[in-house]
């Protein structure tokens, strides 16, 4: 399963960057002039990203790759029996309680920065999946309205990130443009994007505080 599990990471990482392209690249898809310059560039960009995704599926595509994953299935089917359901319920709980312990050990830190609201939002991530996993085991309340909370959350938390990483894109972008009327046009934007980051930062940190931390944590004990 380790080595099944690193090229997933892989996968997630070959991704990253041209999702953030994509992300960008819905806000300019209407215009002309520089704002259709801009969206070409931004189309190359993403052309560039798509490389290390390429060579990962390349891999995921070779044989030996799928012969690892069909032995892997064969060896989960083998070690089933008529125990398995029974034991999943009893399991559950335990895979849930060390993610959830996580999230509530990031979100009572300080989260006053882009990168400590990136790092919670990789934790709501990962107890939202892991939740997905879970659910089967636990009862409607924890599908129908603990689940939604947390997908809330990290939807909340992934607008945060999206408009920080567009303003380290267009900073970046901006350092080495020498085109003045590009430049102009990405000074605004880097404007507009530290105000939306901020604002965002604000309107979450207002709302996620100490007693709905509490209230979300006491739900997720029942289950844990």
């Amino acid at each position: 399963m380790g080595p099944l599990r690193e090229r997933l990471r892989r996968v997630r990482r070959a991704a990253d960057e041209a999702r953030n392209w994509d992300v960008i690249s819905d806000r300019f898809s209407h215009g002309e002039g520089i704002r259709l310059a801009l969206l070409e560039q931004l189309k190359a960009r993403r052309r560039e990203a798509q490389g290390p995704i390429v060579a990962v599926h390349q891999e995921f595509e070779s044989d030996a790759c799928t012969a690892k994953m069909e032995r892997l299935v064969r060896e989960v089917e083998s070690s089933r029996n008529g125990q398995g359901k029974r034991r999943f319920g009893q399991q559950a709980a335990r895979y849930l309680e060390p993610v959830v312990a996580k999230f509530f050990q990031m979100a009572a830190s300080e989260l006053g920065t882009d990168e400590s609201l990136h790092a919670l939002r990789i934790r709501a991530k990962k107890v939202r999946y892991t939740m997905e996993i879970v659910a089967v085991a636990f009862d409607s309340t924890f599908r129908e309205k603990l689940y939604p909370q947390m997908t809330v959350l990290q939807d909340l938390l992934g607008t945060v990130n999206d408009h920080a990483t567009a303003l380290t894109l267009f900073g970046d972008w901006l350092s080495k443009s020498q085109v003045v009327a590009e430049r102009a046009f990405l000074e605004g934007l880097v404007l507009a994007e530290e105000r939306a980051t901020a604002d965002l930062r604000t309107a979450f940190l207002a709302t996620w505080t100490p007693n709905a931390v509490s209230r979300l944590k006491r739900q997720f004990a029942f289950y844990c």
